[in-house]
């Protein structure tokens, strides 16, 4: 009798701590809701004239091609420069973190929109030879810039006015010789 109650306790407590991390791990995994939306969001990506000819407001040479893929990234600056409520310290690691959490992402943009618009890739699915592909012909990515941040972030309280870096988006801009149909023509020669 006494040892089928100290079973019974000792499943109750099991099933008590398997409950206990079942709804930290949904209430950690869900988040900021504002954050997982932002998150969610599609990230596109274009092809357009350098930056140089964009600025210049000039029209382009007949031989100048579109061959720079941009992208408006949004990132968040570090929870230590949040927490210092300091903004040159947010603006600093909201561009840091654009920076490199941006090229990530505007690297596979680069070929996964390009080979998805020649039908090569469907955007549902990352297939093994577009992922592939991709990691291969990073390095022929010849230029990454970012330019054009602003701070996006709501203040903290009681102000809580626009412009604050506590979240930034940038203009991230990549050069890849030949733009997208040179992507789609060695995509097609290696499939």
């Amino acid at each position: 009798m006494i040892k089928k109650r100290s079973q019974i306790n000792s499943k109750n407590t099991i099933t008590g701590i398997v409950i206990l991390l079942l709804i930290t791990t949904i209430s950690c995994a869900g988040g900021n809701s504002k954050e997982n939306s932002s998150q969610n969001a599609k990230i596109t990506g274009y092809w357009d004239f350098s930056p140089e000819t964009k600025q210049s407001g000039k029209t382009p040479k007949p031989e100048e091609q579109k061959d720079w893929f941009y992208l408006q990234y949004t990132a968040k600056a570090s929870p230590n420069a949040i927490e210092r409520g300091q903004q040159t310290m947010m603006q600093t690691t909201c561009r840091d973190a654009a920076k490199i959490q941006g090229k990530s992402e505007l690297s596979k943009l680069l070929f996964m929109t390009s080979m998805t618009e020649a039908g090569l890739c469907h955007p549902e699915e990352e297939s093994s030879f577009c992922t592939t592909f991709a990691s291969e012909n990073f390095s022929a990515i010849k230029s990454f810039n970012i330019q054009n941040c602003e701070p996006t972030g709501i203040g903290p309280e009681p102000d809580k006015k626009p412009g604050s870096w506590e979240e930034c988006q940038c203009e991230l801009h990549a050069n890849y010789p030949g733009g997208k149909a040179a992507i789609v023509q060695k995509a097609k020669a290696a499939k």
